[in-house]
């Protein structure tokens, strides 16, 4: 018995070391799938504002990716520098452009749930709009309520391009030399030399963020001493 007993345990041994050689190769698929792309902390200055530019490429740390991930990447860094600057600048109307676009997306996967149904594939249209995470229940009307999401997102998109129109009548254009001239502001206000190659995305966020409460700050109790 002792020796199939040694024979079981080794087979064990075996399987648990196999086992953990899968776990420890699925851990380091996710940390290379995750490093394959870069963060805010980690992208500098000069490549972020190429992805506000349109070159999403610019989010890839190494390999290559879809041009969907990419841009799902670029959409998160624009989100995550807006959140820190607080929605203003060039940062604010990255975020609704990218508001923009998935609303046009949302819009094509809604026509094409109702072009399911109307060939009499419910369950394929069932289907898109679960992806898109609606909730259809199984007595729903599936086309009616992909109508209905779809008449709300076309009004959306209409009013959303339409402030982006009449904002962009008012405020100069967001190009390359508008971060130029923001930086230079920036390095005013800090005294500091910002090398858009040197400072990454997430450390310019947060220099911007600090000038602009305390120009915030200057206003406020200026309007105070007026009132005075």
């Amino acid at each position: 018995m002792r020796v199939f007993d040694r024979i079981f345990a080794a087979i064990r041994g075996r399987g648990r070391n196999k086992t953990q050689s899968v776990d420890n190769s699925t851990t380091e698929q996710k940390e290379c799938v995750k490093s394959q792309f870069h963060t805010l902390d980690t992208i500098k200055l000069a490549d972020f504002i190429s992805v506000y530019l349109g070159n999403v490429k610019k989010v890839l740390r190494a390999g290559n990716a879809s041009k969907q991930a990419m841009h799902d990447v670029a959409a998160q860094l624009v989100n995550d520098y807006s959140e820190i600057v607080g929605g203003t600048g060039a940062a604010a109307e990255l975020a609704q452009r990218d508001r923009l676009v998935r609303l046009e997306m949302r819009i094509v996967a809604l026509n094409a749930a109702i072009s399911l149904c109307e060939a009499g594939d419910t369950d394929g249209a069932r289907k898109v709009l679960q992806a898109m995470a609606i909730k259809v229940g199984a007595k729903d009307d599936v086309k009616r309520k992909a109508s209905s999401y779809l008449g709300r997102d076309m009004i959306q998109r209409d009013l959303l391009a339409k402030a982006i129109e009449a904002k962009a009548g008012k405020e100069e254009k967001v190009d390359r030399a508008y971060f130029t001239r923001e930086r230079v502001a920036i390095m005013r206000a800090t005294k500091l030399h910002i090398d858009p190659y040197v400072y990454t995305a997430a450390e310019y966020a947060y220099l911007v963020q600090s000038v602009t409460k305390e120009v915030e700050q200057a206003n406020q109790e200026a309007n105070k001493a007026k009132k005075r």
